[in-house]
């Protein structure tokens, strides 16, 4: 069936493996199917090779009808990878968009989640799908773009901002600026860089704010920005950022000397030297080839990292049984997960998530990222990729492969873990000797493949197997 998906029918087999794997009774093949038949527009399929013992009446293939009737699947990712998917069918044009509205419209206010339902998710996905296929966007489109901009959930409203920029609706993205959620309002501000609305008074603003995420959009959407006031933004960013000396704070910092290199001159030269002795040897780095260029004389950069917080890896690598049991809220459908750690083979990394654990640090948190086939990733106060615990996490790499069910250190670069966490869904076999692998799910694995975007843990728990 892969082979099938890969050669998006052509092969000798045709589509017939695709047809056979969306009927199966395993989510994951029936999603995979439901994408390869999706993929069909790519390259039209050959007739299928005759084969012995298979049926040469097989009718012939109709991508989107199949997908169609996917979108009401048991499996709620199986559900959610159709909606995807009919934003790439090429039939059936009226039908599709027809039943894409449906969905869409069919959003309700913020209502608990049952075991294996969806609520807002499938809305969300199916009005950017219907972005993508509807060829121009109608009062009715707005309607529903502007009824998921008033929903409560954060997530809904960025759903409806990635829509505003399919539909090109150009004023969307500006008001979410003033969203009260950083990151529906970074959503926006990449929003209006890909509508090439460049308000460069409102993106110097936003490096005011104290969400990393919200910074980090910013600084990126400021390239060329010719508005006076960037540069001693950019200036004041930083240095608010270093005060605060979290060391997860360097994709923001990083991003802010990029653009002081493009804006500003070598007459800041005092400015940023300080930061040749920053406490993150990158951002030292950065600033030693920035000075270099503007000064025309090598510069060297002097780092002085942050000392290192002792942490009690004995008694961790001789403590045996030691689990974390991650309970999820009522109103994500609940359950619980149990997760073997590797006591003797991370200590490093479980002491840091035993502490924070302990602290009740990962209560309330959510489940920002669900990649299907891939991984769910969770952990972050913020809930995003940019917000985590301040100091970085070093990589603890072993013997241990990144099969499904276990569960890494997610990283933006080696020895830069947060303490979100990740937990594979699939052989990940690929992300061996790059990722930390600190544990394994040994119960609830079944919970883990019905969790969805926004689905909160509502504690987690450290605990003893005897």
């Amino acid at each position: 069936m892969l082979v099938a998906e890969d050669t998006r029918g052509t092969g000798p087999e045709g589509v017939a493996p695709l047809l056979e794997g969306e009927q199966s009774k395993d989510a994951t093949i029936r999603r995979v199917a439901a994408r390869g038949l999706a993929r069909l527009q790519y390259y039209p399929p050959a007739p299928p090779a005759p084969r012995p013992n298979r049926s040469a009446e097989r009718p012939a293939a109709e991508p989107c009808a199949r997908v169609v009737r996917r979108v009401h699947d048991a499996n709620p990712r199986v559900l959610l990878a159709a909606i995807d998917s009919l934003a790439y069918c090429t039939e059936d044009g009226t039908a599709r968009i027809d039943t894409l509205r449906a969905i869409a419209g069919s959003l309700e206010n913020d209502v608990p989640r049952a075991f294996g339902q969806v609520t807002w998710h499938a809305p969300a996905h199916a009005l950017v799908a219907l972005a993508r296929v509807s060829g121009g966007a109608s009062r009715v489109d707005r309607a529903l773009v502007d009824d998921f901009l008033h929903h409560p959930r954060p997530e809904v409203r960025a759903y409806a901002i990635r829509a505003a920029v399919l539909f090109k609706f150009a004023d969307i993205p500006g008001n979410s600026m003033k969203d009260p959620d950083p990151n529906v309002e970074a959503e926006a501000i990449t929003a209006m860089v890909r509508l090439k609305i460049f308000n460069y008074g409102a993106f110097s603003e936003a490096l005011a704010s104290p969400a990393y995420q919200v910074v980090l959009a910013a600084a990126n959407a400021l390239a060329r920005s010719d508005y006076p006031p960037t540069v001693p933004a950019l200036y004041a960013a930083m240095d608010r950022l270093s005060a605060e000396r979290r060391e997860n704070s360097r994709d923001e910092r990083i991003a802010i000397l990029t653009r002081i290199a493009e804006l500003g001159s070598p007459g800041d030269s005092a400015r940023i030297t300080p930061y040749l002795a920053d406490f993150d040897t990158t951002v030292a780095a950065k600033t030693a080839v920035i000075l270099t260029k503007w000064t025309g004389r090598p510069v060297a950069a002097h780092a002085q990292p942050l000392s290192i917080i002792p942490g009690p890896l004995a008694d961790i690598f001789y403590t045996r049984g030691l689990q974390l049991l991650i309970t999820m809220a009522p109103s994500s459908g609940g359950g619980t997960i149990v997760i073997d750690l590797f006591t003797d083979e991370t200590p490093a990394t479980i002491a840091r998530i035993v502490g924070l654990a302990n602290r009740h640090y990962y209560d309330g948190l959510t489940f920002h990222r669900v990649v299907p086939n891939f991984v769910i990733q969770g952990g972050s106060p913020g809930a995003n990729e940019q917000v985590g615990d301040a100091r970085f996490m070093r990589d603890e790499l072993s013997g241990h492969s990144h099969l499904r069910g276990t569960v890494g250190i997610s990283t933006r670069g080696h020895d830069t873990g947060d303490a979100q966490f990740f937990v594979n869904l699939v052989d990940n076999t690929r992300l061996d000797h790059d990722y930390t692998v600190f544990g394994k799910v040994v119960s609830g694995m079944n919970v883990v493949d019905q969790i969805l975007e926004g689905d909160v843990m509502e504690r987690v728990e450290v605990v003893r197997r005897w």
